[in-house]
Protein backbone atom coordinates (compact mmCIF):
# COMPACT_ATOMS: atom_id res chain seq x y z
CA UNK A 1 0.00 0.00 0.00
CA UNK A 2 1.51 3.71 -1.48
CA UNK A 3 1.37 6.18 1.39
CA UNK A 4 -0.58 8.31 -0.72
CA UNK A 5 -2.93 5.59 0.13
CA UNK A 6 -2.89 5.03 3.55
CA UNK A 7 -2.89 8.51 4.10
CA UNK A 8 -6.22 8.55 1.99
CA UNK A 9 -8.04 5.28 4.36
CA UNK A 10 -5.98 7.11 7.48
CA UNK A 11 -8.53 10.40 7.50
CA UNK A 12 -10.67 8.43 8.79
CA UNK A 13 -9.42 5.71 10.44
CA UNK A 14 -5.79 6.40 11.72
CA UNK A 15 -6.72 7.21 15.38
CA UNK A 16 -5.45 6.67 18.55
CA UNK A 17 -4.30 2.98 18.33
CA UNK A 18 -5.80 0.28 20.64
CA UNK A 19 -4.58 -3.24 21.84
CA UNK A 20 -7.87 -3.86 23.40
CA UNK A 21 -10.95 -2.48 23.74
CA UNK A 22 -13.33 -3.79 26.79
CA UNK A 23 -16.88 -2.44 25.27
CA UNK A 24 -19.80 -1.13 27.57
CA UNK A 25 -22.58 -3.55 28.58
CA UNK A 26 -24.99 -1.74 26.42
CA UNK A 27 -22.84 -1.76 23.62
CA UNK A 28 -23.12 -4.81 21.39
CA UNK A 29 -21.61 -6.09 17.67
CA UNK A 30 -23.80 -5.60 14.74
CA UNK A 31 -23.82 -6.99 11.05
CA UNK A 32 -21.29 -5.42 8.47
CA UNK A 33 -24.52 -3.95 6.57
CA UNK A 34 -25.66 -1.93 9.56
CA UNK A 35 -23.29 1.19 8.04
CA UNK A 36 -22.69 -0.39 4.19
CA UNK A 37 -22.74 2.91 2.24
CA UNK A 38 -20.90 4.88 0.28
CA UNK A 39 -19.28 7.47 2.12
CA UNK A 40 -17.58 10.31 0.90
CA UNK A 41 -16.90 14.41 0.68
CA UNK A 42 -14.96 16.91 -0.29
CA UNK A 43 -11.25 14.89 1.02
CA UNK A 44 -12.00 11.41 1.37
CA UNK A 45 -13.90 8.60 0.02
CA UNK A 46 -14.64 5.41 1.35
CA UNK A 47 -16.99 2.26 0.64
CA UNK A 48 -18.29 0.18 3.17
CA UNK A 49 -19.15 -2.91 2.56
CA UNK A 50 -22.03 -5.62 3.56
CA UNK A 51 -19.01 -8.07 3.66
CA UNK A 52 -17.06 -6.42 6.34
CA UNK A 53 -14.54 -4.76 4.06
CA UNK A 54 -13.54 -0.76 3.74
CA UNK A 55 -11.89 0.31 0.77
CA UNK A 56 -10.43 3.64 0.51
CA UNK A 57 -10.88 5.87 -2.86
CA UNK A 58 -8.42 7.85 -4.64
CA UNK A 59 -10.47 11.40 -4.10
CA UNK A 60 -8.48 12.76 -7.62
CA UNK A 61 -9.72 8.98 -9.75
CA UNK A 62 -12.34 7.57 -7.63
CA UNK A 63 -11.10 4.69 -8.40
CA UNK A 64 -10.34 1.39 -6.22
CA UNK A 65 -6.45 0.36 -5.52
CA UNK A 66 -5.19 -1.62 -3.07
CA UNK A 67 -6.26 0.27 -0.30
CA UNK A 68 -8.47 -2.05 1.83
CA UNK A 69 -9.50 -2.88 5.52
CA UNK A 70 -11.35 -5.35 7.51
CA UNK A 71 -13.74 -3.85 9.92
CA UNK A 72 -16.13 -4.48 12.68
CA UNK A 73 -19.01 -2.68 13.92
CA UNK A 74 -20.68 -2.18 17.21
CA UNK A 75 -23.83 -0.18 18.42
CA UNK A 76 -25.30 1.46 21.36
CA UNK A 77 -28.93 1.64 19.94
CA UNK A 78 -27.69 5.36 18.47
CA UNK A 79 -24.17 5.50 17.40
CA UNK A 80 -21.46 3.27 16.10
CA UNK A 81 -18.83 2.44 16.14
CA UNK A 82 -15.97 1.16 13.82
CA UNK A 83 -12.76 -0.64 14.82
CA UNK A 84 -9.67 -1.00 11.79
CA UNK A 85 -7.02 -1.81 11.86
CA UNK A 86 -7.07 -1.87 15.89
CA UNK A 87 -8.29 1.89 15.77
CA UNK A 88 -11.19 3.00 16.45
CA UNK A 89 -14.32 5.79 14.88
CA UNK A 90 -17.74 6.76 15.73
CA UNK A 91 -20.49 7.44 13.99
CA UNK A 92 -23.55 9.84 14.88
CA UNK A 93 -26.22 10.35 12.54
CA UNK A 94 -26.70 14.26 11.81
CA UNK A 95 -30.25 14.24 12.70
CA UNK A 96 -30.88 17.69 12.68
CA UNK A 97 -30.12 18.33 9.01
CA UNK A 98 -32.30 16.94 6.35
CA UNK A 99 -31.43 14.30 3.90
CA UNK A 100 -29.72 14.93 0.86
CA UNK A 101 -32.49 14.79 -2.10
CA UNK A 102 -30.92 11.63 -3.49
CA UNK A 103 -31.29 9.64 -0.22
CA UNK A 104 -27.99 10.30 1.50
CA UNK A 105 -27.29 11.47 5.15
CA UNK A 106 -25.13 13.73 6.80
CA UNK A 107 -23.00 11.59 9.25
CA UNK A 108 -20.17 13.59 12.21
CA UNK A 109 -16.94 11.22 12.33
CA UNK A 110 -15.12 11.32 15.31
CA UNK A 111 -11.63 10.53 14.55
CA UNK A 112 -9.75 10.10 17.84
CA UNK A 113 -10.55 7.41 20.50
CA UNK A 114 -9.11 8.54 23.55
CA UNK A 115 -9.92 5.38 25.62
CA UNK A 116 -13.16 3.78 27.84
CA UNK A 117 -14.66 5.99 30.70
CA UNK A 118 -13.35 3.65 32.88
CA UNK A 119 -9.46 4.09 32.01
CA UNK A 120 -9.94 7.84 31.85
CA UNK A 121 -10.89 11.12 33.31
CA UNK A 122 -13.68 12.63 31.04
CA UNK A 123 -13.19 16.79 30.60
CA UNK A 124 -16.61 18.26 29.83
CA UNK A 125 -16.27 20.50 26.65
CA UNK A 126 -12.97 18.50 25.57
CA UNK A 127 -14.28 15.20 25.28
CA UNK A 128 -17.75 13.48 24.22
CA UNK A 129 -19.17 9.90 25.46
CA UNK A 130 -20.90 7.61 23.23
CA UNK A 131 -22.13 4.15 24.97
CA UNK A 132 -19.29 3.90 27.39
CA UNK A 133 -16.46 5.55 24.46
CA UNK A 134 -14.59 8.60 25.39
CA UNK A 135 -13.62 9.90 22.03
CA UNK A 136 -11.88 13.76 21.26
CA UNK A 137 -14.97 16.47 20.63
CA UNK A 138 -13.29 17.35 17.27
CA UNK A 139 -15.38 15.83 14.47
CA UNK A 140 -15.29 15.82 10.37
CA UNK A 141 -18.64 15.67 8.23
CA UNK A 142 -19.42 13.10 6.03
CA UNK A 143 -22.13 12.15 3.31
CA UNK A 144 -23.44 8.78 3.60
CA UNK A 145 -25.20 7.12 0.39
CA UNK A 146 -26.09 3.49 -0.41
CA UNK A 147 -23.86 1.28 -1.62
CA UNK A 148 -26.19 1.47 -5.55
CA UNK A 149 -24.91 5.32 -5.39
CA UNK A 150 -21.54 4.64 -6.20
CA UNK A 151 -22.02 1.26 -7.98
CA UNK A 152 -23.76 3.50 -10.81
CA UNK A 153 -20.89 6.48 -10.87
CA UNK A 154 -19.63 6.23 -14.15
CA UNK A 155 -16.19 4.80 -14.66
CA UNK A 156 -14.45 4.53 -18.19
CA UNK A 157 -11.79 2.49 -16.85
CA UNK A 158 -14.29 -0.24 -16.21
CA UNK A 159 -11.78 -1.61 -13.81
CA UNK A 160 -13.03 -3.74 -10.97
CA UNK A 161 -15.37 -2.23 -8.19
CA UNK A 162 -14.58 -2.16 -4.71
CA UNK A 163 -15.48 -5.47 -2.96
CA UNK A 164 -16.27 -6.97 -6.70
CA UNK A 165 -14.63 -8.83 -9.12
CA UNK A 166 -16.14 -7.47 -12.39
CA UNK A 167 -15.51 -3.66 -13.46
CA UNK A 168 -18.29 -1.57 -14.62
CA UNK A 169 -19.25 -2.50 -18.05
CA UNK A 170 -18.25 -1.46 -21.52
CA UNK A 171 -19.79 0.19 -24.50
CA UNK A 172 -20.11 -2.45 -26.70
CA UNK A 173 -18.66 -6.11 -26.64
CA UNK A 174 -15.45 -5.23 -28.73
CA UNK A 175 -14.66 -2.97 -26.08
CA UNK A 176 -14.99 -5.31 -23.34
CA UNK A 177 -12.86 -8.17 -25.12
CA UNK A 178 -10.10 -5.12 -25.69
CA UNK A 179 -10.22 -4.75 -22.04
CA UNK A 180 -10.01 -8.23 -21.52
CA UNK A 181 -7.31 -8.64 -23.65
CA UNK A 182 -5.48 -5.61 -22.59
CA UNK A 183 -5.10 -7.81 -18.79
CA UNK A 184 -3.56 -10.56 -21.20
CA UNK A 185 -0.59 -8.27 -22.72
CA UNK A 186 -0.19 -6.41 -19.50
CA UNK A 187 -0.26 -10.32 -17.45
CA UNK A 188 -3.15 -9.09 -15.42
CA UNK A 189 -5.00 -11.72 -14.70
CA UNK A 190 -7.19 -9.47 -12.20
CA UNK A 191 -7.80 -6.59 -15.04
CA UNK A 192 -9.35 -9.42 -17.08
CA UNK A 193 -11.60 -11.02 -14.97
CA UNK A 194 -12.85 -7.25 -14.08
CA UNK A 195 -13.59 -7.51 -18.34
CA UNK A 196 -15.80 -10.77 -17.15
CA UNK A 197 -19.34 -10.62 -15.83
CA UNK A 198 -19.37 -12.25 -12.62
CA UNK A 199 -21.52 -10.80 -9.52
CA UNK A 200 -23.81 -9.70 -12.23
CA UNK A 201 -23.85 -12.87 -13.81
CA UNK A 202 -24.59 -15.06 -10.23
CA UNK A 203 -27.17 -12.37 -9.23
CA UNK A 204 -29.24 -12.45 -12.54
CA UNK A 205 -29.05 -16.37 -13.36
CA UNK A 206 -31.73 -17.70 -12.87
CA UNK A 207 -31.72 -21.80 -12.23
CA UNK A 208 -35.26 -22.62 -12.77
CA UNK A 209 -35.03 -21.37 -16.48
CA UNK A 210 -31.76 -22.94 -16.37
CA UNK A 211 -33.13 -26.39 -15.36
CA UNK A 212 -36.59 -25.76 -17.90
CA UNK A 213 -34.37 -25.67 -20.71
CA UNK A 214 -32.00 -28.24 -20.12
CA UNK A 215 -34.95 -30.63 -18.66
CA UNK A 216 -32.33 -31.93 -16.12
CA UNK A 217 -29.68 -31.38 -13.44
CA UNK A 218 -26.50 -32.74 -13.28
CA UNK A 219 -23.59 -32.98 -10.43
CA UNK A 220 -21.47 -31.66 -12.94
CA UNK A 221 -23.78 -28.42 -13.03
CA UNK A 222 -21.35 -26.23 -10.48
CA UNK A 223 -24.95 -23.70 -9.94
CA UNK A 224 -26.91 -23.96 -6.83
CA UNK A 225 -30.29 -21.84 -5.81
CA UNK A 226 -29.95 -19.10 -4.54
CA UNK A 227 -30.82 -19.74 -1.01
CA UNK A 228 -28.71 -17.78 1.35
CA UNK A 229 -25.80 -15.98 1.64
CA UNK A 230 -23.81 -19.57 1.61
CA UNK A 231 -24.95 -20.88 -1.74
CA UNK A 232 -24.95 -17.41 -3.15
CA UNK A 233 -20.80 -17.60 -2.02
CA UNK A 234 -20.22 -20.45 -3.77
CA UNK A 235 -22.05 -19.64 -6.70
CA UNK A 236 -19.60 -16.74 -7.01
CA UNK A 237 -16.27 -18.79 -6.43
CA UNK A 238 -17.54 -21.43 -8.91
CA UNK A 239 -17.92 -18.51 -11.58
CA UNK A 240 -14.52 -17.00 -10.63
CA UNK A 241 -12.95 -20.53 -10.85
CA UNK A 242 -14.97 -20.93 -14.47
CA UNK A 243 -13.18 -17.62 -15.76
CA UNK A 244 -9.66 -18.65 -13.98
CA UNK A 245 -9.96 -21.92 -15.54
CA UNK A 246 -10.59 -20.53 -19.42
CA UNK A 247 -7.46 -18.10 -18.57
CA UNK A 248 -5.42 -21.15 -17.67
CA UNK A 249 -6.21 -22.64 -20.72
CA UNK A 250 -5.55 -19.58 -22.65
CA UNK A 251 -2.03 -19.32 -20.83
CA UNK A 252 -1.33 -23.28 -21.98
CA UNK A 253 -2.38 -22.66 -25.24
CA UNK A 254 -0.13 -19.39 -26.33
CA UNK A 255 3.05 -21.12 -24.49
CA UNK A 256 2.14 -24.34 -26.95
CA UNK A 257 1.57 -27.06 -23.97
CA UNK A 258 1.42 -29.89 -24.95
CA UNK A 259 -1.95 -30.72 -22.73
CA UNK A 260 -3.66 -28.03 -24.92
CA UNK A 261 -2.86 -28.48 -28.28
CA UNK A 262 -1.15 -30.95 -30.92
CA UNK A 263 -2.33 -34.78 -30.32
CA UNK A 264 -1.91 -35.44 -27.20
CA UNK A 265 -3.98 -32.32 -26.38
CA UNK A 266 -6.51 -33.15 -23.33
CA UNK A 267 -5.24 -36.64 -22.63
CA UNK A 268 -3.45 -38.22 -20.06
CA UNK A 269 0.05 -38.53 -20.83
CA UNK A 270 1.89 -41.38 -19.24
CA UNK A 271 5.59 -41.16 -17.74
CA UNK A 272 6.76 -44.38 -19.42
CA UNK A 273 5.51 -43.50 -22.70
CA UNK A 274 8.94 -40.88 -22.38
CA UNK A 275 11.48 -42.94 -20.87
CA UNK A 276 13.01 -39.26 -18.86
CA UNK A 277 13.36 -38.29 -15.82
CA UNK A 278 10.34 -36.78 -13.97
CA UNK A 279 12.22 -33.12 -14.33
CA UNK A 280 12.39 -33.95 -17.88
CA UNK A 281 9.13 -35.34 -18.64
CA UNK A 282 7.46 -32.10 -17.38
CA UNK A 283 9.68 -30.18 -19.62
CA UNK A 284 8.22 -31.57 -23.08
CA UNK A 285 4.51 -31.20 -21.42
CA UNK A 286 4.97 -27.63 -20.53
CA UNK A 287 6.99 -24.19 -21.50
CA UNK A 288 10.59 -23.78 -19.75
CA UNK A 289 9.74 -20.20 -19.46
CA UNK A 290 6.74 -18.54 -20.26
CA UNK A 291 8.02 -14.91 -20.37
CA UNK A 292 8.88 -14.28 -23.90
CA UNK A 293 4.94 -15.25 -24.46
CA UNK A 294 3.72 -13.47 -22.40
CA UNK A 295 5.85 -10.33 -24.00
CA UNK A 296 4.95 -10.63 -26.87
CA UNK A 297 1.06 -10.90 -27.23
CA UNK A 298 0.08 -8.58 -30.10
CA UNK A 299 -3.39 -6.84 -30.37
CA UNK A 300 -4.25 -4.46 -32.80
CA UNK A 301 -7.77 -4.04 -32.32
CA UNK A 302 -8.99 -6.09 -34.73
CA UNK A 303 -11.83 -8.19 -35.14
CA UNK A 304 -13.97 -10.03 -37.72
CA UNK A 305 -17.70 -10.71 -37.66
CA UNK A 306 -18.52 -13.98 -36.50
CA UNK A 307 -21.13 -14.35 -39.56
CA UNK A 308 -17.66 -13.68 -41.82
CA UNK A 309 -16.40 -17.32 -39.86
CA UNK A 310 -19.50 -19.18 -39.97
CA UNK A 311 -22.99 -17.94 -41.77
CA UNK A 312 -24.65 -20.25 -39.15
CA UNK A 313 -24.23 -18.26 -36.80
CA UNK A 314 -26.87 -15.06 -38.11
CA UNK A 315 -29.18 -17.67 -38.66
CA UNK A 316 -32.56 -17.47 -36.92
CA UNK A 317 -32.38 -20.92 -35.03
CA UNK A 318 -28.86 -19.70 -33.40
CA UNK A 319 -30.19 -16.50 -33.11
CA UNK A 320 -33.03 -17.99 -30.77
CA UNK A 321 -30.82 -20.84 -29.34
CA UNK A 322 -28.53 -17.61 -28.06
CA UNK A 323 -31.65 -15.06 -26.91
CA UNK A 324 -32.51 -18.36 -24.54
CA UNK A 325 -29.42 -19.03 -23.43
CA UNK A 326 -29.67 -15.06 -22.63
CA UNK A 327 -32.96 -15.46 -20.59
CA UNK A 328 -31.70 -17.84 -17.81
CA UNK A 329 -29.04 -15.79 -17.36
CA UNK A 330 -31.22 -12.44 -16.70
CA UNK A 331 -29.42 -10.81 -19.21
CA UNK A 332 -30.14 -8.55 -22.40
CA UNK A 333 -28.35 -9.98 -25.50
CA UNK A 334 -25.79 -12.05 -25.69
CA UNK A 335 -22.97 -11.50 -28.87
CA UNK A 336 -20.09 -13.61 -30.26
CA UNK A 337 -16.89 -11.55 -30.58
CA UNK A 338 -13.65 -13.01 -32.97
CA UNK A 339 -10.33 -10.69 -32.13
CA UNK A 340 -7.14 -11.75 -34.08
CA UNK A 341 -3.95 -11.54 -32.10
CA UNK A 342 -0.10 -12.87 -32.91
CA UNK A 343 1.70 -14.34 -30.15
CA UNK A 344 5.54 -14.62 -31.11
CA UNK A 345 3.98 -13.59 -34.48
CA UNK A 346 1.83 -16.76 -34.40
CA UNK A 347 -1.32 -16.18 -35.67
CA UNK A 348 -4.57 -16.68 -33.49
CA UNK A 349 -8.42 -16.12 -33.41
CA UNK A 350 -9.80 -15.25 -29.85
CA UNK A 351 -13.06 -16.28 -29.93
CA UNK A 352 -15.55 -15.33 -26.51
CA UNK A 353 -18.96 -14.83 -25.93
CA UNK A 354 -20.68 -11.37 -24.58
CA UNK A 355 -23.02 -10.23 -22.74
CA UNK A 356 -25.33 -7.18 -21.91
CA UNK A 357 -26.34 -6.14 -18.54
CA UNK A 358 -28.07 -3.04 -18.13
CA UNK A 359 -26.70 -1.62 -21.29
CA UNK A 360 -23.48 -2.81 -20.26
CA UNK A 361 -21.20 -5.58 -22.38
CA UNK A 362 -19.33 -8.11 -20.27
CA UNK A 363 -16.86 -10.82 -21.59
CA UNK A 364 -18.99 -13.88 -20.77
CA UNK A 365 -17.29 -16.96 -21.52
CA UNK A 366 -14.28 -18.25 -23.68
CA UNK A 367 -14.98 -20.17 -26.94
CA UNK A 368 -18.28 -19.00 -27.11
CA UNK A 369 -21.21 -19.59 -29.91
CA UNK A 370 -19.34 -18.86 -32.70
CA UNK A 371 -16.41 -21.48 -31.05
CA UNK A 372 -18.51 -24.12 -30.62
CA UNK A 373 -19.91 -23.71 -34.37
CA UNK A 374 -16.88 -24.03 -35.19
CA UNK A 375 -15.73 -26.77 -33.25
CA UNK A 376 -12.53 -25.28 -31.00
CA UNK A 377 -11.45 -27.82 -28.60
CA UNK A 378 -12.31 -26.66 -25.15
CA UNK A 379 -8.85 -27.21 -24.03
CA UNK A 380 -7.82 -23.83 -26.46
CA UNK A 381 -9.92 -21.52 -23.72
CA UNK A 382 -11.23 -19.98 -26.90
CA UNK A 383 -7.45 -19.57 -28.56
CA UNK A 384 -8.13 -21.05 -31.82
CA UNK A 385 -3.89 -21.33 -33.54
CA UNK A 386 -3.92 -20.78 -37.51
CA UNK A 387 -2.00 -22.03 -39.58
CA UNK A 388 0.05 -19.21 -42.10
CA UNK A 389 -2.10 -20.56 -44.83
CA UNK A 390 -5.49 -19.90 -42.95
CA UNK A 391 -4.25 -16.43 -41.24
CA UNK A 392 -3.41 -15.12 -44.99
CA UNK A 393 -6.63 -16.53 -46.36
CA UNK A 394 -8.49 -13.81 -43.58
CA UNK A 395 -6.02 -11.28 -44.24
CA UNK A 396 -6.51 -11.53 -47.79
CA UNK A 397 -10.31 -11.62 -47.31
CA UNK A 398 -11.05 -9.14 -44.44
CA UNK A 399 -7.61 -7.54 -43.77
CA UNK A 400 -7.48 -8.89 -39.90
CA UNK A 401 -3.70 -9.67 -40.24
Amino acid sequence: MSKKERIILGVLIVVMSIKSVVLASEVKEVLPSSISGYYYSDQYSLVFMDNGMVYALDPESGSNRSTSEKYQVSSDGSHYFVEVSDSMICLVEQTEKEPIEDGGIYYAVYLTYLGTEDEITFEEGKMVLFGGYVFDNDYEVIIREPLARFFTIDDVSGTARPGCTEGRGYQSPEDAVSAYLKGFQENDIDQMMAACAVETYVERFDLIKYVERLQAYSPSMTCLPDISGFSERLNLESRRAEIIKAIRQQYLTITKSSTAVGDSAGTVLPMKDFDTTTEEFLQNIFAEEDETFLSDIVFSGSFLKPEDLAEVYSSEQNQNNMGKTAAYLGAEEIQSVVAALTVKEDPYLLCMDTVCYDDKWYVLNAGGTIGSIEGISAYLGGVWPLTEEEAQELSNSFGIF
